[in-house]
Parts: structure tokens; sequence; C-alpha cells
């Protein structure tokens, strides 16, 4: 099984989708040749939205707890954003500057 770039969980059969890092709209000439197209969990990708990899990590806490009191989901789906939940405390977070096309190190030089 393949792993959510966004949680670290392994995505079951038909759960998972095509995370585009830098979502679409917001890319500009700047990519450098990286991947931008990443595996997620769907539920999970739904919460991050249109948000950048930084942006995301600041905010994952504050609108997975609003996707789990006020969207109108799944079970299965609650239970992949509890489980993510417990998986950031637990200190999974990519290096999101490593992976972003966006090149943030280069950027905050």
């Amino acid at each position: 099984m393949t792993k959510c770039i966004l949680s670290g969980l392994e995505i079951p059969p038909g759960k998972g989708n095509h995370e585009h890092l830098v979502p679409k709209g917001r890319v500009f000439p700047l990519i450098n040749g990286q991947s931008n197209v990443f595996p997620a969990l769907k539920i999970i990708n739904s919460i991050k939205g249109d948000l950048l990899p930084c942006e995301f990590e600041r905010l994952k806490f504050q609108i997975a707890s609003k996707a789990l009191n006020n969207w109108n989901i799944k079970e299965i789906d609650r239970n992949f954003i509890r489980q993510a939940m417990i998986k950031w405390n637990e200190g999974y977070r990519p290096n999101w500057c490593d992976i972003c096309i966006l090149n943030c190190k280069e950027r905050q030089k």
C-alpha cells in the first residue's frame, strides 16, 4: 500500500487520490522540476484544500477539528482524520521544503 503524504497513513484501495502539494490554482513559474503530485487520502486532501504545505502544517489540527465537528462525513473518514491527528501528535511531518516545488529554503534566504 501507498502512504498519504499529508498524514503518513496507509491508503486503502479506493480511498486515495492525487494531492497537488502546491494547489494547481496557486502554481506560478517557480516550478523547479520537482513533482507536485503525491498520493493522499481523499478526506485529508479535502481538508487541506488549497493551502500551501507550510499553511497546512500550521493549521492542520485546527482544520481537521473543524472538519470533525462541522462536516457531514462518513465514519470511516472520521476515523482517518482521527488517525491522522494521532500521527501528527506523534511527530509525523514531511520536510515540506525539500518536496515543495516552490523551494521554500531558497525563497527564505
